[in-house]
C-alpha cells in the first residue's frame, strides 16, 4: 500500500505529540503514527511514513 495522504496523517501526528506532552522525537512520532495504519508494509512504514512525516513537520514549522 502507498503511504496515506498527508491530510490523514496530520491529526494523528498532532495527537501523538499532544499525548506526549508537546514534544516527541521524530522516530517515536513516526512509530506512533505508523501504528495507526496497519495496512502499510514494514518497508513502507520505515521509509514512506518517515518521508511523509518529515515533509509535514517541515511545513508545520514554516507555517506554525
Amino acid at each position: 500500500m502507498a503511504i496515506p495522504i498527508e491530510e490523514s496523517i496530520q491529526l494523528p501526528l498532532l495527537r501523538a505529540i499532544a499525548d506526549a506532552g508537546g514534544e516527541l522525537p521524530l522516530k517515536e512520532a513516526v512509530s506512533r503514527v505508523a501504528a495507526l495504519f496497519p495496512e502499510l508494509t514494514a518497508s513502507a512504514r520505515a521509509l514512506d511514513s518517515m518521508q511523509c512525516l518529515l515533509r509535514i513537520l517541515r511545513e508545520f514549522s514554516v507555517s506554525g
